[in-house]
Formats: structure tokens, C-alpha cells, sequence
């Protein structure tokens, strides 16, 4: 795990409880050597069960990313 998510991880699990989330993954190259703390954006995959709305649509998503972004900075990026 890169050291800006271990360093906010629990701000981050805190997030994605507050909007249902089932899970949280990361994923493109911030699995990978080729990450770049410099340059590289850090990808999220969020999960929802199928009974929970939210978090869910455009404005849960901004909200997401809003809170994401006051730990890690603008690189965070949602899917």
C-alpha cells in the first residue's frame, strides 16, 4: 500500500461507510510499480450492496469525491 492511503486510511474507510459503501478498492497504477506519487491520480472502485441507494448518482459522487479529496489532494478519482 502507497503511503498517502495508509496515512489517511481511516479517514477514508470513515467516507465510504458514510455512503454505504461495500467496498472500496483501488486500482490502475497505484497497483503497480509504475505508480508515480508525483504524477499519478489515485483510481477508486466503490461497491454498493444492491439495497443501498447512497452515495449513489451524480451528487453522491461529488460528494465523494469532495471528502476523498481533502485526504489525498486532487489526485483521487472515482469509478
Amino acid at each position: 500500500m502507497i503511503p498517502l492511503i495508509e496515512e489517511h486510511l481511516d479517514a477514508l474507510g470513515a467516507v465510504a461507510r458514510a455512503y454505504g459503501a461495500a467496498r472500496l478498492e483501488v486500482f490502475r497504477s497505484v497497483c503497480t510499480p509504475e505508480f508515480d506519487p508525483e504524477r499519478s491520480d489515485i483510481d477508486f472502485m466503490v461497491e454498493y450492496p444492491p439495497t443501498t441507494t447512497s452515495g449513489r448518482g451524480s451528487a453522491g459522487c461529488r460528494n465523494w469525491r469532495r471528502r476523498s479529496r481533502r485526504c489525498l489532494g486532487e489526485r483521487s478519482t472515482w469509478s
